[in-house]
């Protein structure tokens, strides 16, 4: 009888149904526990009368490695206002992290990289990354940065 059949292909509709279901979310919770950048905190130094930076002659940019190989670079890190002063803290979130802004570190990260440009020095105190996660990642050097040097920080899983 048709019955049967109907009972049949319903039954199998509904366990298509919750399968479906299942990976989509199973995926959707994937991608929430995904690791992005959504700010990156600076601290000039203060040690000497020459820490501060002026952006018209030196920046700062930064790139981050994953332990799977992804990799980003952030824009250069200029708020408006006056930024990189001795002692001075300063906050980069959004646009400037460029593509750090989208990219997915899934199995953590391997190191990230502060690269100097020009011929500004800056006095670097500390470099934080802060993740989506809530995860906070401090990297304190206490050096100077000039002509084009750059300095490795270690990552996390």
């Amino acid at each position: 009888s048709f019955g049967n059949l109907e009972q049949f292909t319903m039954d199998r509709f509904l366990t298509l149904l919750f399968v479906i279901s299942t990976l989509a979310l199973a995926h959707g919770s994937h991608a929430t526990n995904t690791t992005v950048l959504t700010k990156i905190t600076t601290v000039t130094g203060n040690t000497d009368g020459d820490c501060g930076m002026l952006l018209a002659f030196g920046w700062i940019t930064v790139e981050l490695i994953g332990n799977n190989k992804e990799t980003c670079s952030t824009h250069t890190l200029d708020n408006s206002g006056d930024d990189m002063n001795p002692g001075q803290t300063d906050e980069y979130t959004g646009d400037i992290l460029g593509s750090c802004r989208t990219t997915e570190f899934a199995d953590g990260l391997f190191q990230f990289v502060i690269h100097h440009h020009g011929f500004d020095g800056w006095c670097m105190h500390s470099v934080s990354l802060t993740f989506n996660t809530g995860a906070v990642l401090d990297c304190v050097a206490d050096i100077t940065l000039d002509n084009d040097q750059g300095y490795r920080c270690p990552g996390h899983n």
